[in-house]
């Protein structure tokens, strides 16, 4: 129970995905279970506004321009470039997204960029392991 409350109350809501919580919350009693409904329903309400938000940006955009998404993507503030290959450039702990313009479309390429959490590439999903001296470390 306290595990629920605490995610209801994270700062991180937004970042959280209902089926990698379900999973989690399967070894526990019927009671926990039940009470996580309702932070279900808060990740939903979430999302609603993110959906909200990128039907907003999406009727704003104007045609996109390579050289500066180029210079956004190896920038420090954004930092992509730190865990994403593309082409030669970049890091290996993400996908590589040489061509993901050429699989991906218009919505979901806003959607990486502006709630970059809201979903995962299958194994690049991130995870915690616990070591021997009971320190947690995130891992990508």
């Amino acid at each position: 129970m306290k595990l629920i409350a605490a995610l209801k109350d994270s700062s991180a809501l937004s970042g959280l995905r209902i089926d990698s919580i379900k999973s989690a919350i399967t070894k526990f009693p019927p009671s926990v279970q039940e009470r996580a409904g309702e932070l279900y329903l808060l990740i939903n309400v979430d999302s609603t506004k993110q959906k909200e938000r990128l039907e907003t940006l999406l009727a704003s955009l104007k045609d996109g321009d390579v050289r500066r998404g180029q210079v956004v993507f190896n920038s420090t503030k954004a930092a992509c470039a730190a865990c994403h290959p593309f082409g030669y450039l970049g890091g290996n702990v993400g996908p590589d997204l040489t061509k993901i313009g050429g699989i991906r479309q218009e919505r979901d390429l806003l959607e990486a960029i502006i709630f970059p959490s809201a979903s995962f590439v299958r194994s690049f999903e991130p995870v915690v392991v616990a070591t021997h001296a009971a320190r947690l470390s995130m891992v990508y």
